[in-house]
């Protein structure tokens, strides 16, 4: 699998949606700044989650408390890596 599955799994999408929102109605700019740090936070995680991470691990691992999307990302990578312990991966 490519690193790049794993984007739209890892994406906060209430965050990024409501960001533009307001970036749209107020000026392109925040939109910009939004979304970089969106595809920043993102890539960052990617580079530290472990290497037979699958989409399907994260959703699950974001299913089980939605205000996970709302922690640190190095605490997100860190659960996520928990996940794949606790099932053997």
């Amino acid at each position: 699998m490519k690193k790049i599955d794993l984007y739209p799994a890892l994406i906060n999408w209430p965050f990024l949606i409501m960001g533009c929102l307001v970036g749209f109605s107020g000026g392109g700019l925040i939109v910009l700044l939004v979304t970089g740090y969106e595809l920043i936070r993102v890539g960052r995680m990617i580079n530290a989650l472990a290497d037979d991470v699958t989409p399907e691990i994260i959703r699950s691992y974001f299913t089980r408390d939605n205000a996970y999307h709302w922690i640190p990302w190095r605490d997100q990578v860190r659960g996520i890596n928990e996940v794949i312990k606790h099932h053997g991966g």
